[in-house]
């Protein structure tokens, strides 16, 4: 009786996930390559599953090869301890401009912003024009691609949010350009549901971006009746 008790207990420490592990010590997440205090990093964001933590910074001594001297996004892997910079394109390049507004997946999947052109038809903006793109770095596949591009194929500049849903599959993306009709209207903001394994999209609303986050906690966490699943307004149609 007392083996399989054990063996119970085992596997429900086996399967316990990173978030539910016991409180220990602090423990500094950002640090560079030699094991030292990352200079100039801000929002940190946590997969849900706790696995996988987002940050920003400025620090070109977390990764080889960081020689933009710009703010990066990067992916901590609180199990492995290895850390990436997953604002990169597909051959694994820099862009002179900052990325930012990062939300990680639970599978290492990272949604992020940036005005860079990682995509080879997206164009750098032009100097002192704010052109924001959302962006989904995989980092199992090591590919990066454009989220906000409308239905018509055309990257649709002007757009923030990047609110993933768990399991990660779907991605809020606010924007002055009409994902589905492809018009871009200037200070027009337009909330849109992503499915970046399909590429549908759907819009749900002309809403802020918090808003927006707070209605996609889940694959079918939002509603288009004005309302979310917790009670707060923030998507419909």
């Amino acid at each position: 009786m007392l083996t399989r008790r054990l063996l119970i207990l085992t596997a429900l420490i086996a399967a316990t996930p990173v978030t539910a592990l016991e409180v220990g010590a602090p423990v500094l997440e950002t640090v560079t390559m030699t094991g030292q205090p990352a200079v100039i990093c801000s929002g940190p964001a946590l997969s849900q599953n706790g696995r996988y933590l987002t940050f920003n910074c400025l620090d070109s001594n977390i990764v080889p090869g960081d020689n933009n001297q710009r703010y990066d996004v990067f992916l901590r892997d609180r199990v492995t301890s290895a850390v990436e910079r997953v604002s990169v394109d597909s051959n694994g390049l820099e862009q002179r401009f900052d990325s930012c507004c990062y939300t990680p997946a639970d599978d290492g999947r990272v949604a992020f912003l940036s005005s860079g052109a990682f995509v080879p038809d997206v164009q750098p903006p032009p100097s002192g024009v704010g052109r924001s793109y959302n962006y989904l770095r995989d980092t199992n596949s090591g590919t990066t691609i454009l989220i906000s591009r409308s239905l018509q194929g055309t990257p649709a500049f002007h757009s923030s949010s990047n609110y993933v849903s768990f399991p990660p599959k779907l991605v809020v993306v606010v924007s002055d350009t009409d994902l589905i009709t492809g018009q871009f209207q200037p200070f027009v903001r337009k909330g849109f549901i992503r499915n970046w394994e399909t590429g549908a999209v759907e819009y749900i609303a002309t809403a802020a971006p918090a808003a927006l986050g707070e209605c996609l906690s889940d694959e079918s966490g939002y509603h288009r009746d004005g309302s979310c699943l917790d009670g707060k307004p923030g998507a419909g149609a």
